[in-house]
């Protein structure tokens, strides 16, 4: 027996057809979108204005970490910048109080050494005279000391880290100096701006009137240097 079949039959099998992929395809493009979806802390937290600092990672196998910070990844503490490992020794301050653990150093105690057995005088080697040093010679090594010029610290690279080293002159005698601000490129070919341990994405997004005219004003100050250097 033939089948035959209709317009109305391969209408209905394609509309069916269609609804199948239709489903199909965003049973898996909803699963994608959970997975890339960042996880992101409470919404009390991001009104206070908690941000993500620093990242550890933890080898269970070789018992070491290392620190993910600015978008890099760094095995030893000493190759931090100095920003850096102020903002670290900040968070470890932070983290051992969160511990509950006290921070405090005790100072070691050093007893002096007890005579057991009585030494005779007699028997002693004598004692040499106190070496006469020159005093002209003392003066000298102070004057070499004196004269000796600590290295400059090398000019950032970055137009961020020139503009950071330009507000660090302009806080010298702000009341935020404590906090101090930082800014720093990031991997989005954006600038993210630290004040304190607080980060924020951008000038726009700082809360403070006052920080956001004193950076504007350290961005204008970097454009004139650059013009005179020319």
């Amino acid at each position: 027996m033939q089948v035959e079949i209709t317009p109305l039959f391969l209408i209905l099998a394609a509309v069916i057809g269609l609804l199948v992929g239709l489903l199909v395809s965003s049973l898996f493009s909803s699963r994608e979108t959970k997975s890339s979806e960042p996880d992101l802390p409470p919404q009390d937290l991001l009104k206070d204005g908690f941000a993500e600092a620093v990242s550890l990672w933890y080898s269970p196998s070789g018992k070491k970490i290392v620190t993910q910070l600015d978008g890099g990844f760094y095995r030893e503490y000493s190759v931090l910048s100095t920003d850096q490992k102020n903002r670290v020794n900040k968070l470890l301050t932070l983290w051992t109080g969160w511990a509950g653990r006290n921070n405090e150093v005790k100072e070691p105690i050093f007893e002096s050494a007890k005579i057991t057995t009585p030494v005779d005088m007699a028997d002693l080697p004598p004692i040499e005279p106190v070496l006469d040093w020159s005093v002209a010679a003392a003066l000298k090594s102070d004057e070499t000391a004196g004269a000796a010029v600590l290295p400059v610290e090398d000019k950032p690279k970055t137009i961020a880290g020139q503009i950071s080293l330009i507000i660090e002159r302009m806080l010298v005698d702000s009341p935020i100096k404590e906090k101090g601000i930082k800014l720093i490129e990031n991997t989005h070919q954006g600038v993210d701006v630290w004040i304190g341990l607080e980060k924020f994405d951008g000038i726009d997004a700082i809360p403070y009137p006052d920080v956001q005219q004193l950076i504007r004003e350290a961005v204008a100050q970097w454009e004139r240097e650059m013009e005179a250097g020319k």
